[in-house]
């Protein structure tokens, strides 16, 4: 996902090439798909339901969002230091 001519380069060798709704002239040219939102108001998120509705795995993930049951994490988590909490030894 690019929106200005510093990334025509990497979109050029990019295997799906795609720019936001607002991106210049000269990379929506270079694009291989311009989503009809503009930058910051989700054609980030355009995308991600186009491949994974192409991949077909569209359902997988709605079936995980209604019925709230993820996939079990594999990790623990990484602790999160509340700013509050630095300087106190904890």
């Amino acid at each position: 996902m690019g929106d200005d001519w510093t990334d025509i380069p990497v979109l050029k060798r990019a295997g799906l090439a795609c720019a936001p709704a607002n991106a210049l002239p000269e990379v929506k040219k270079a694009a291989h798909f311009v989503a009809a939102k503009d930058g910051g108001t989700g054609a980030v998120r355009e995308v991600c339901d186009l491949v994974l509705k192409s991949q077909g795995r569209w359902g997988t993930v709605m079936d995980y969002v209604e019925s709230a049951h993820w996939p079990e994490i594999k990790k623990d988590p990484m602790k999160i230091v509340r700013f509050s909490q630095l300087g106190r030894g904890k």
